[in-house]
């Protein structure tokens, strides 16, 4: 149940602390990409805490860099 609670954390702190200037910034596309791999991984850690074996173990860490460029 500990990672399920981590798992909720981190999906909590993406959708609430994230600022739209730079969810636009980088892409909504990617930024609703991360909120995906995160929901998913929240399900399977949910899954595997109440209902033993119910998904395979989540994929690695996906990291996200972005660099942003303003020209005067």
């Amino acid at each position: 149940m500990a990672e399920a609670t981590e798992r909720a954390e981190t999906l909590r702190e993406l959708l609430v602390e994230t600022p739209p200037g730079h969810i636009l910034a980088t892409g909504l596309h990617e930024y609703l990409d991360l909120v995906q791999i995160h929901l998913q991984e929240l399900a399977g850690a949910v899954g595997r805490a109440f209902f033993r074996d119910w998904r395979p173990e989540p994929a690695p860490e996906i990291q996200m860099q972005v660099q942003i460029q303003v020209s005067a």
